[in-house]
């Protein structure tokens, strides 16, 4: 992830560099207010369009998109299958004492509930409940990184009517300046501000915001597919089924090249 970021805004850089003459022309791309407007009015206006505990709750989601979780799908259907051939030989008590090794929250609270005599009903709700509860906070990250990759344009386009305001005051406007360089001087401000508040606001949507919703959206198919492999594979033990068909039913969860 951070690769991609890296090498998206290091192109956009680059592409600058590559057309300035002087590297101190690359100031030209760092103006205070066109920040101010764009990051502090699509952040404002992220924050007014969805609940405060939604966007507190938004805030620990998206550290999960910085984080690399490598799934390893093939190691879980091995690991249930296993299981399997364990509870088929020597029933599913035999299986707490793996309990305390099992690092997968998810998994050992299933498979708790199995050894406690749970029955097969009530853990298929408990557990599609918590993929439920998953999906739902990972959708408050997206929603968050949605609404501000919409309005970060929007509030370029304001920065540039802004801009646009100032370049096009009437004359007496400048009458402060001390000469017509003075004057010039406030209309290329304008000018800038016009020009980079909109830069700011397409490079924050598509730069940032859409790549991170678009992230952390794959990697909430990737944990409910690990939870809905650790779902069908709690319902095979808990009914006896044969390890073999175990591993059939778990491996069609698998991409081609996994399943081998």
């Amino acid at each position: 992830m951070i690769l991609g970021l890296l090498l998206t805004l290091g192109m956009v850089l680059l592409g600058i560099i590559t057309q300035v003459t002087e590297l101190s022309q690359l100031l030209y791309f760092v103006e205070p207010g066109s920040i101010m407007v764009v990051l502090g009015g699509s952040l404002g206006s992220t924050i007014l369009s969805m609940p405060f505990q939604r966007f507190l709750q938004a805030g620990e989601i998206l550290a999960v998109a910085f984080r690399p979780r490598k799934q390893e799908l093939r190691a879980v259907v091995d690991a249930l299958v296993a299981m399997s051939e364990t509870a088929r030989r020597d029933g599913v008590l035999a299986l707490e004492p793996m309990i305390p090794q099992i690092r997968d929250p998810y998994l050992a609270r299933g498979l708790q509930l199995a050894v406690d005599g749970t029955d097969l009903e009530a853990i298929e709700s408990t557990l599609s409940s918590e993929i439920s509860q998953l999906e739902a906070r990972h959708e408050s990250g997206r929603a968050f990184l949605d609404l501000f990759a919409r309005y970060a344009p929007a509030y370029g386009m304001l920065g540039t009517v802004i801009g646009l305001v100032l370049m096009l005051a009437p004359p007496e406007a400048h009458a402060q300046s001390a000469n017509a360089l003075g004057a010039q001087v406030h209309i290329l401000r304008g000018m800038a501000l016009a020009l980079i508040t909109t830069f700011y606001g397409l490079l924050l949507a598509n730069a940032v915001a859409l790549p991170l919703a678009d992230r952390l959206a794959e990697m909430t198919r990737a944990e409910t597919l690990r939870m809905e492999i650790v779902l069908a594979g709690l319902h095979a033990i808990q009914s006896g089924d044969n390890p073999r068909v175990v591993a059939q039913k778990l491996r069609v969860f698998l991409p081609p090249t996994l399943r081998n």
